[in-house]
């Protein structure tokens, strides 16, 4: 069975959060212009699920100064 690490998977408002993104609309925007790959992006019921391999791809590397809580 593989393993997944669910501690590099994050819901808009923490993946907005931790890249300094005002709230979650630019990568809503970024989810409707299909800038994700389809394993990178996951919705669940009304909860979108991101990877953090995805935003740093689309988004580049995660700032120094975001919050990783």
């Amino acid at each position: 069975m593989e393993e997944i690490d669910l501690k590099k998977v994050l819901t808009l408002k923490e993946a907005a959060k931790r890249w300094l993104l005002a709230d979650g609309s630019s990568i809503r925007k970024a989810i409707e212009r299909k800038r994700f790959k389809d394993y990178e992006i996951r919705k669940s019921e009304s909860i979108w699920l991101i990877s953090i391999y995805g935003m740093e791809r689309v988004f580049g590397p995660e700032p120094k100064g975001g919050n990783k809580k």
